[in-house]
C-alpha cells in the first residue's frame, strides 16, 4: 500500500509514518545540538584554563619590602588557641616581605601572583626528645660508645609517624692533627621511642680524649632527602675517664641549620586539566656546602608519592651567578585527591662541580647540592600553609620564599 495516499492506511500506520517523518528527526536533532553544546561548553572551559596557564608572566624581580601585594601568615595563634595541627590559625593582617636579603630591584611585579610571608613555628627547648648514651673508655680499647634509647623523639609536622636513626660524628676542633671519625645506627621504623643498644668503639689516646667531642644527630629517615633532622646533642669528652662508664639521657637540642640562600618558588592547581603548576622563579645569596660561591646553579625538581620519585624535571644553567634567575614552570600532572599525598623535592645543585651529571648515574652527585626544600601537604608548617593555600584557591598562584638548607 502506497504511503502517499493516507486515506486507505489504518490510524495505527498513520502514526506510525508521521512518528518516522516528523518525531524522529527532530528528536536526534535535539540530541545532536545538546551533544554539541556540551563539547562547546567542555572546550570553552579548558581553553580559559589554558589560557590561564600560557599567560603566566613569570616574575624578573621580586617586589620590595613595602609591596602591598605580600600576605603575611602567622602560623602561631596570638591568643594562645590552637588548630587541631597544633600550628594555630591563620592570619592575613600586615604585609611584608618573606625573605632575608636585603637588595631586592625595587620593580612591580607584571604577574597576579600573591605573594606570601610565612614563618615557620619555632619548637621550645625540651620538646624534641632525649638520647641515652653510655661512655666508657680503657686505654686497651680506646673511647666505646653505646647508643641505648631514645625516647619522646617530636614528631614532624603534620606526620603520624617516624623512622629515626642516629648520625654519630666524633670530632676535634684540630683538624690539622686530628681526624674525624664517623658512624651511623640502624633506621628504626615507625617510632617515637626507638630502642638501639648499638657500640662504636674509636681507638684514642688519653691525650686525644680531651680534644674530642661526640656530635650525636637524630635524623628522620627520608629516602630522597637526608635533610630532616629531629636534633642534636654535643658531648664533650674531658670528663670520661678510665674509672667508672657514664650513662647519660641527654636533652635534644634545636638542630643548627646552616643556610645555603633562598628560593622563590609558586604554586598553583588547576582542576579541570588536573595540572599542578610549579614555578621556579629565582635564587638569592647561594653558598655551597664548603662556603664556595663559584657556582653554576640549576634547579631540579622531583614529584615523589608512597616512597617512589615518579618524575624528575630540571631548569636550564645559570653561569656563575649566585643570585639567578630562572624564570621557569614545571607542570605535574596530579588528581585532586591525591594532592595530599605527594611530594615535590626541591633541590638546588651546583652543576660546575657535579660535571653536568644526573643524580641517577653520578653517585658523587649529592656533594653538589648547594641545598633544597620540599613542598607538600605534610611538610613543615610553612609549606603545609603554602600548600593549603593552593588547594583551597585554585587557579591562583602563591609565592613564597624558602630557606635552602643541607
Amino acid at each position: 500500500m502506497a504511503h502517499g495516499n493516507l486515506s486507505y492506511q489504518s490510524p495505527t500506520d498513520v502514526a506510525i509514518f508521521w512518528i518516522l517523518r516528523v518525531v524522529v528527526p527532530v528528536v536526534a536533532l535535539g540530541v545532536i545540538l545538546a551533544i554539541a553544546f556540551l563539547i562547546y561548553t567542555c572546550c570553552r572551559k579548558r581553553k580559559t584554563e589554558h589560557k590561564s596557564e600560557g599567560d603566566y608572566p613569570l616574575e624578573r624581580f621580586a617586589p620590595s619590602r613595602s609591596s602591598s601585594r605580600y600576605e603575611k601568615i602567622s602560623l602561631a595563634s596570638s591568643s594562645g588557641s590552637s588548630t587541631s595541627e597544633g600550628y594555630g590559625s591563620l592570619h592575613s593582617h600586615s604585609l611584608l616581605l618573606g625573605r632575608h636579603a636585603s637588595s631586592v630591584h625595587e620593580l612591580t611585579p607584571v604577574d597576579d601572583a600573591n605573594y606570601l610571608d610565612i614563618s615557620d613555628v619555632e619548637t621550645s627547648p625540651g620538646d624534641l626528645g632525649q638520647v641515652l648514651v653510655s661512655l666508657s673508655y680503657s686505654k686497651s680499647k680506646g673511647l666505646t660508645m653505646t647508643i641505648l634509647e631514645a625516647t619522646n623523639l617530636l614528631l614532624r609536622p603534620f606526620s603520624e609517624s617516624i623512622d629515626p636513626y642516629v648520625r654519630i660524628r666524633v670530632k676535634s676542633n684540630d683538624k690539622d692533627h686530628f681526624q674525624d671519625f664517623q658512624f651511623q645506627s640502624s633506621v628504626k621504623r615507625k617510632t617515637q621511642n626507638p630502642i638501639f643498644e648499638e657500640t662504636f668503639v674509636v681507638n684514642l689516646s688519653p691525650v686525644e680524649l680531651r680534644r674530642y667531642v661526640i656530635q650525636l644527630v637524630v635524623v628522620n629517615y627520608h629516602k630522597y632527602s637526608r635533610k630532616d633532622v629531629i636534633g642534636e646533642i654535643c658531648i664533650p669528652l674531658h670528663d670520661v675517664t678510665t674509672t667508672y662508664e657514664i650513662t647519660k639521657a641527654y636533652d635534644l637540642q634545636a638542630p643548627q641549620k646552616k643556610l645555603c640562600g633562598e628560593i622563590l618558588l609558586s604554586l598553583s592547581y588547576l582542576p579541570t586539566s588536573n595540572r599542578l603548576l610549579l614555578g621556579i622563579l629565582r635564587a638569592s645569596n647561594l653558598t655551597c656546602p664548603d662556603d664556595s660561591r663559584n657556582i653554576d646553579p640549576c634547579v631540579q625538581a622531583s614529584l615523589i608519592m608512597g616512597g617512589r620519585k615518579y618524575r624528575k624535571k630540571k631548569t636550564g644553567v645559570v653561569t656563575a651567578d649566585v643570585n639567578p634567575v630562572f624564570n621557569d614552570k614545571f607542570f605535574f600532572e596530579i588528581p585532586a585527591e591525591k594532592l595530599e599525598r605527594i611530594q615535590i623535592l626541591v633541590a638546588v645543585t651546583n652543576e660546575r662541580e657535579s660535571g653536568r651529571q644526573d643524580s641517577d648515574t653520578d653517585p658523587s652527585y649529592s656533594d653538589a647540592e648547594v641545598g633544597q626544600v620540599i613542598l607538600a601537604y605534610r611538610s613543615t608548617p610553612r609549606a603545609h600553609a603554602h600548600w593549603m593555600k593552593m588547594m583551597s584557591n585554585p587557579r591562583e598562584k602563591y609565592c613564597q620564599w624558602y630557606d635552602l638548607t643541607v
